[in-house]
């Protein structure tokens, strides 16, 4: 094995010497169009007698230094628009990508990168499915770190670990990969101090916040915050990625143009359909060709949580040429539907999306339209009475973070789920009443407030089951297990592979549930008035948690998936599910 004092004093881009022709990318560098760039490994990294050596300088220029891809030595000449990705280190970063825009290898570089640059560092690479991880892991990741010289000959070696969903190098770092789409279980509890979220317009966002919390230990473990980066390509303006490009920076590639003087020094493109030419590039107002390298980043929304870089096929080098050009950039504007050439080529949102149920249909179950003989169902119930007799009484809880995320300072403030608690009965059997309704904030957000108030109201009322969310509260299910025993409490963990309706794991001690059929039917109960609620005026902040919810078709898993704008909880939507899903199962209806 070669050792790092070798490898350093071999010059790695003396291609002459080595009798290798320079790459032609190379050879013909538009300096005006990218940034100057010629180091040599040994300027950029200090040797350690015996060990690992140690980098310095920007990371971008480590990257080409000691990265090779598809075979080569990596590099990000007329890539101007991928350096401040690599260098300025955002802790809170969002990349909205249309396809084939060297997204993915992108994370990997930088994957890789941040595990050589740092020893004992541990990142975290989530994608919606394990073949796109497992893809992820054989295509890109395995490549990048065993074709790199230095890499397979200094930090690779005899004890580390190389699986699919778990790899190592010699300076201690790991590098985890895992796979979350519904369920956050896989994920979740791995300690490591940055986390790449791939694909993530196919993840649910209360599943981002879950996993993000492996963050949490990064000042103590490593010394650093925790850092994410949020990476995918946008369908609807109510996806997952498109809400956090919502609280981000938006930077937008902007590419100058002569046709107009003025202050500004002269015309600024923002790339849309308007700059796609016959045979190029061209600005929107004069249609003159423009060099898509000449551009430069300019934030629109400054201040806000999240760093968002938009990255389009008409802004990277390999489209400009006329061939390239012609095929994938004017035939599918030309051919595509719309929504699919503005998701995948431009990399923009477009709207699919709609709202399941809505405030009509919540309102039409709502006292006075829908009300019950001899009970009063007019406002929230806290306290049994005689009119509750004879009633089997259902609980349902979904369990939430109980906290607020960002700040004013950096713009618009977003809110995390809370924990919210409903009782319920079936007064015919039809019709369905959620009476109790109970969100925990403020100083009741601690499980050590909640869980004996959950049992107190339970003993109160006298409920039969209780339906837990599984996926987010499965330690402190314990504790209710433990108070209520096992025929008490009911777990519910969502699926979305799921052939059936239910499906039992004893193991576990929970029913595993086809996600879209429970809410499907949820939002169909609500539109046949098989609810009866409170006065909207009582009820509406828990209904607007229903109202928040949306559905549009994934083309990945061609099904149709529910979720929730990010700063709008759904809580209270599913501590009803639970609730009633305890129903039902005692009652044999689901």
């Amino acid at each position: 094995m070669q050792d790092a004092e070798e490898l350093l004093d071999d010059d790695p881009f003396d291609f002459e010497g080595k009798g290798e022709v320079r790459p032609e990318m190379i050879r013909d560098i538009n300096w005006n169009a990218a940034y100057q760039w010629a180091p040599a490994l040994k300027e950029l990294a200090a040797k350690t007698p015996g060990g690992s050596p140690t980098f310095h300088g920007r990371r971008s220029d480590i990257a080409q230094a000691i990265l090779h891809h598809l075979g080569k030595p990596l590099r990000l000449d007329n890539h101007a628009f991928l350096l401040p990705i690599y260098n300025d280190q955002d802790s809170q970063l969002v990349m909205k990508c249309s396809r084939q825009v060297a997204k993915s290898s992108t994370i990997c570089n930088l994957q890789v990168l941040e595990a050589v640059l740092r020893p004992h560092w541990r990142t975290l690479y989530v994608s919606p499915s394990h073949q796109q991880t497992r893809q992820y892991s054989n295509e890109k990741l395995r490549p990048t770190l065993y074709d790199s010289p230095l890499l397979k000959n200094v930090f690779l070696g005899k004890g580390v670990i190389d699986q699919v969903f778990e790899k190592t190098l010699l300076n201690g770092s790991y590098i985890f990969l895992r796979a979350a789409y519904l369920t956050a279980a896989r994920a979740r509890g791995i300690p490591a101090s940055r986390v790449f979220f791939d694909e993530a317009q196919d993840l649910l966002k209360d599943n981002i916040k879950v996993i993000s919390q492996s963050l949490s230990a990064s000042l103590i473990s490593a010394g650093v915050e925790g850092s994410e980066m949020i990476t995918g390509t946008p369908l609807t303006h109510s996806n997952t990625l498109e809400e956090y490009w919502r609280w981000s920076t938006q930077n937008e590639w902007l590419i100058p143009c002569d046709c107009k003087g003025g202050d500004a020094g002269g015309y600024w493109n923002f790339l849309d359909e308007r700059n796609i030419g016959k045979t190029g590039l061209i600005c929107s107002n004069c249609g003159k060709p423009l060099d898509a390298a000449s551009g430069q980043w300019v934030t629109f929304c400054p201040g806000e949580y999240y760093v968002g870089y938009h990255i389009s096929q008409l802004m990277v080098p390999w489209k400009q040429g006329l061939n390239a050009w012609r095929k994938e950039i004017v035939l599918p504007f030309e051919k595509w539907p719309e929504n699919k050439f503005h998701n995948e080529i431009l990399g923009f949102s477009y709207d699919t999306a709609s709202a399941p149920v809505t405030r009509m249909d919540l309102q039409k179950c709502c006292y006075p339209d829908k009300k019950l003989p001899a009970r009063d169902t007019s406002k929230i119930i806290h306290a049994r009475n005689s009119t509750m007799n004879g009633l089997r009484i259902f609980g349902g809880i979904d369990w939430g973070e109980g906290r607020q995320e960002g700040s004013a300072e950096k713009g618009k403030r977003k809110f995390a789920s809370w924990t919210v608690l409903t009782l319920g009965a079936y007064v015919t059997d039809e019709i369905f009443w959620p009476f109790l309704w109970k969100r925990y904030v403020g100083k009741d957000i601690d499980p050590e407030v909640i869980v004996p108030d959950v049992l107190n109201i339970c003993g109160h009322w006298g409920v039969e089951v209780l339906g837990a969310d599984w996926g987010h509260g499965w330690g402190v299910n314990s504790r209710l297990f433990k108070a209520r025993g096992r025929t008490g409490v009911m777990q519910f963990a969502y699926s979305t592979s799921l052939g059936e309706r239910k499906r039992y794991d004893a193991e576990a001690h929970k029913f595993i549930i086809n996600r879209n059929a429970v809410l499907a039917d949820t939002f169909q109960a609500f539109k046949q008035q098989k609810f009866i609620l409170p006065k909207w005026d009582e009820f509406e902040s828990f209904g607007k948690d229903i109202l928040a919810e949306y559905v549009e078709y994934n083309e990945r898993a061609r099904t149709m998936m529910y979720d929730h704008p990010i700063d709008q909880p759904d809580d209270a939507l599913h501590s009803l599910v639970y609730c009633k899903l305890a129903a039902d199962i005692s009652h044999n209806r689901f």
